[in-house]
């Protein structure tokens, strides 16, 4: 990789890293929140992801894809159906059982989505 693309590489890894953060952070405050502001946290989490999204798109544009293994796809299954839930959880009344389902699945996202990233930088970086 060229050094110019690396760079470029490691700012997007590192927005996409603090969009994660600042997602998680709206996601814990809409959890404990019990005004009428909890769907619009919700929504604001789901903006969050889908730029993510869009940034990890911009990243298989220029030139890396991911592996496809085992915990390849764990990770796209948890992350769809956490996202899907997300939504569900913007738009209708919020029950307990959606919100430990959606806190179940956006951590299981998370584990296996920070060790393909970090095998991920790890391999581009060294190419």
């Amino acid at each position: 990789m060229q050094p110019s693309k690396k760079n470029l590489y490691l700012i997007l890894s590192t927005i996409t890293t603090a969009i994660v953060l600042a997602a998680t952070i709206v996601i814990i405050a809409a959890i404990h929140s019990t005004g009428p502001y909890r769907a619009h946290l919700y929504l604001m989490a789901v903006y969050d992801f889908a730029l993510v999204i869009l940034l990890i798109k911009l990243r298989v544009r220029m030139g890396y894809r991911i592996p496809r293994g085992r915990l390849f796809y764990i990770h796209l299954a948890s992350a769809i159906a956490f996202f899907v839930s997300l939504m569900t959880l913007a738009f209708w009344s919020q029950p307990d059982w959606l919100e430990y389902l959606m806190w179940t699945l956006y951590m299981t996202a998370l584990v296996t989505g920070s060790v393909l990233f970090y095998r991920s930088t790890m391999q581009a970086l060294l190419r």
